[in-house]
């Protein structure tokens, strides 16, 4: 199994693929939703089994990727990949939003 990491911050790219690396995950970078798309689409493989998602990124952000990739539009088979949000905000609409 492979994971797609979405974020557009480089810094959290390289902690997050530090700490994937170290504990031997193989995983992809692409850096907004528009990216996650066209790499899910293309996954001939289904080869992603999970995907960390930022919520807030430029072009297409978290929420909204996630509820297309949830549709179908970005595969039907990945409709039911597992998204985990990633975002450093802890209000509470937030929460229910990840949710």
């Amino acid at each position: 199994m492979k994971i797609l990491l979405v974020e557009d911050s480089p810094v959290n790219q390289l902690v997050t693929s530090a700490l994937l690396e170290t504990i031997g995950v193989e995983h992809s970078v692409v850096d907004n939703g528009l990216l996650a798309f066209d790499l899910l689409i293309n996954d001939k493989q289904h080869d992603i089994g999970l995907i960390l998602m930022d919520c807030h990124m430029p072009l297409l952000n978290g929420f909204k990727a996630s509820k297309l990739i949830r549709r179908g539009y970005a595969d039907a088979d990945h409709k039911i990949t597992p998204i985990v949000a990633l975002t450093g905000n802890s209000d509470e609409e937030v929460k229910l939003m990840c949710l």
